[in-house]
Formats: C-alpha cells, sequence, structure tokens
C-alpha cells in the first residue's frame, strides 16, 4: 500500500490474527513430516525412512498433532478466505493489497491441494513445495501486516543502501530453506550423522540425481527409503549454505544495528534467529536428529524469514511496492 491510502482495520487484524496461524500450521506441518520420516520413534534409527504408505509399514504420527494441524490448517484457509473478501471489497482504496491477498488465497488453495497428497506420494517435490509454500504465505501475510500498520524507517542515505543488501539475504534465506527441506524431503537428514563431515570416502560424483528435482523415491523390500551415497553431497552443500547464511545474515544484521536506532531493533530482530537457527542445526547432527529440535530448526528458519522481511520493510519506503 502507499502512505495515502486509508486504513482499513478488520482486514489489518484480520491479517495480524492470521500470521501465528500459519506460524503454527509450518511447525505442525514440519512435526507431522517428520514423525512419518521416523524421527523420533522408539527404534530410531531403524525407523527412519519408513514410509506410511509402503505396505503399512511406517511409523504413524500421534493422531493429537495431525488433528492439530488439520484444524489449524482449516483455520487458516477460512481467515485467508476473509482476508481475500475484505480486500476484494475495499480494492478500489487498496488495489495492491488486494493483489497480494488474492495470491494468499490462490497460495493457501495450492497448499490445500498438497496437503492432501503430501503423506502419500514418493515425490520429494511435493515436500518441498508444501514447505516453502507455507514460508511464502507466512512472508506474505506479514509483509502485509508491516505495510499496513508499521511504518517504515526514515534512515539516511547510507541506511538506505543496505535495502538491496536485505533483498538478497531474503533470496539467499530462501535458498538455504529450501536446501534443508530437500534434504528432508528426499529422507537424506542421516546422511551425515557427524559434525565434521560425511565420513570417507565421499564425493560430489553421481551427485546431480539428488539435485533432481524430477526424481522420485526408491523403496527397498522392507519399505524404508533408499538414499543413495550422493546424498552425501546435498548434505555438505546444505551445510556450506548454512556458514554462508549464517555469515550474511550475521553480517546484514550488524550492519543494521550500526546503521542507527531506527534499524536497531530489525538488527536483532535478524540476529536472535539466526543464531538459535544455526546452533539448532548443530545440535540437531550432534544429538542425532531428536524430533524436538529438529522442528525447532523449523520455526526458527520461520522466524529467520519474519526478521529478514521487517529488515526490508524498514528499509523501504512506504510508497515504494515489491
Amino acid at each position: 500500500m502507499t502512505d495515502t491510502e486509508p486504513s482499513n482495520k478488520p482486514l489489518t487484524w484480520l491479517v495480524l490474527a492470521t500470521i501465528p496461524l500459519v506460524l503454527l500450521m509450518s511447525v505442525l506441518s514440519a512435526y507431522v513430516r517428520l514423525t512419518n520420516a521416523g524421527l523420533g520413534c522408539a527404534d530410531w534409527p531403524a525407523c527412519y525412512g519408513l514410509v506410511e504408505f509402503a505396505a503399512g509399514a511406517g511409523p504413524v504420527v500421534a493422531p493429537g498433532a495431525g488433528l492439530a494441524q488439520h484444524i489449524t490448517a482449516t483455520l487458516v484457509g477460512l481467515f485467508v478466505v476473509g482476508i481475500a473478501v475484505l480486500a476484494w471489497r475495499d480494492r478500489g482504496n487498496r488495489p495492491r493489497t488486494a493483489r497480494r491477498a488474492a495470491i494468499a488465497l490462490g497460495l493457501t488453495i495450492c497448499l490445500s491441494l498438497l496437503g492432501l497428497v503430501t503423506p502419500a506420494t514418493l515425490h520429494p517435490i511435493v515436500a518441498l513445495g508444501n514447505l516453502l509454500g507455507g514460508m511464502v504465505l507466512l512472508g506474505l501475510l506479514w509483509w502485509l501486516w508491516l505495510r499496513a500498520l508499521a511504518a517504515p524507517a526514515a534512515v539516511g542515505p547510507d541506511a538506505a543502501r543496505l535495502r538491496p543488501w536485505a533483498r538478497a539475504g531474503l533470496a539467499l534465506l530462501m535458498l538455504q530453506t529450501a536446501l534443508g527441506g530437500w534434504v528432508s524431503a528426499n529422507f537424506a537428514a542421516a546422511a551425515c550423522p557427524e559434525l565434521a563431515g560425511c565420513g570417507a570416502p565421499w564425493s560430489f560424483a553421481g551427485a546431480r540425481e539428488m539435485f533432481d528435482l524430477a526424481r522420485t523415491l526408491s523403496l527397498g523390500a522392507g519399505g524404508a527409503v533408499l538414499v543413495p551415497e550422493s546424498a552425501k553431497a546435498l548434505h555438505i552443500v546444505h551445510r556450506l549454505g548454512a556458514f554462508l547464511t549464517l555469515f550474511y545474515l550475521g553480517w546484514l544484521s550488524f550492519r543494521a544495528a550500526q546503521a542507527g536506532a531506527a534499524l536497531r531493533a530489525a538488527g536483532y530482530a535478524i540476529l536472535v534467529p539466526l543464531a538459535a537457527e544455526f546452533l539448532l542445526g548443530l545440535a540437531s547432527v550432534a544429538g542425532g536428529l531428536p524430533l524436538a529440535v529438529v522442528t525447532l530448526h523449523n520455526a526458527a528458519a520461520a522466524l529467520l524469514l519474519l526478521g529478514v522481511i521487517y529488515l526490508y520493510h524498514r528499509l523501504t519506503p512506504a510508497k515504494t511496492t515489491i
């Protein structure tokens, strides 16, 4: 929106109410997905990669978690429909808000369809689409609310130069999130059980198959997903991306904090979840992929996304669109 558009408080507060629901939905979806993969089961790691639809071999998620996910997703769907209706009625005053609300509604419909097939597919791209779709929906709603209620910062020309760097940080974060989701979708989380590396020998030979978005999972005789040796290369790329993201966003948060009081809170909004995300990643490997830690790792990524978008908003003039 622009700074001259009239406010629409019912729409604004409905968006704000939907944001924590989308965050909760994303965390619950990660929990259900990871539980179905076998994390947290009694005979870990023997049960890892046993999928539900493979002759009934896989671990079944706790009914309470699955029910909570469905209820939350239903509420999100209803709230997003309400947002789209209110935005459409006010499209004359807030045309860009109406367009973004329509995009949010389309994303919600796509996520609903993906949610029907994600637990029963051998195509990792479906699980990845579910993860990234939820993150994009969360970020879009957060941006809608920020542009409606939270004023951009009055920054000088030096701080304003951070805006393209913040946009690059957002792209880097989404790429790293996609890499992490791709590791999980391919049941490759246990391919590198050591903090220092993936053991020996390993190489990037044959790694192309792990980065093929059209690949299909293969199942062994016992119903477990067969993870090729090249999955180690995927892990190495994800770990290198984690260090790159840590250094880049750490630098960005430091620059924001040093740019003046107007951006200090935005810098901390990146730094705190960034540190948590990196430490949770280390803890998940060192602890043998405990379910709670890996789920929190997903939650920290979502909070980090909100922090980077918040900084970008603070650097974006009121009359500027993205």
